[in-house]
């Protein structure tokens, strides 16, 4: 499965890439086909430990979505074509599923406004009212 769409040929990856991949190994492990060598690799590309922990969350996100497919449904082909697809993507803008844990996380983000910009919470605002 992980195999015939992926291939274990790869020298690099962005992180993007490796997450797909953690993610598509975990369905394939849940599948019956565990490759811990290319899990290991694939957490090695992260170049943080925010990254590696991406790439292991991705890994288990796959593994769990399978396990609960298959509670539905006993085809293991069904629940990889389900889950990952059976085309193999070919650009970035074609990468097919990411669980919604795997997205970017707000406390990540910039914040909407400038800190000088906050206001103060009611408890420690004058009363406006003399």
């Amino acid at each position: 499965m992980y195999d015939d769409r992926y291939g274990t040929d790869w020298t690099t990856l962005d992180r993007e890439a490796a997450v797909e991949r953690a993610y598509a190994l975990g369905v394939a492990a849940a599948c019956g086909a565990p490759d811990d060598h290319e899990r290991d690799r694939l957490i090695a590309v992260g170049e943080t430990a925010y990254d590696r922990s991406m790439i292991e969350l991705a890994y288990q996100e796959g593994k769990t979505h399978a396990y609960n497919r298959k509670r539905e449904r006993s085809d293991e082909e069904a629940v990889w074509a389900e889950l990952v697809g059976e085309t193999k993507p070919t650009s970035p803008s074609e990468r097919e599923f990411f669980p919604g844990a795997l997205s970017r996380v707000s406390a990540m983000l910039p914040p909407e406004r400038q800190p000088d910009m906050l206001e103060l919470p009611s408890f420690l605002q004058r009363n406006q009212q003399n």
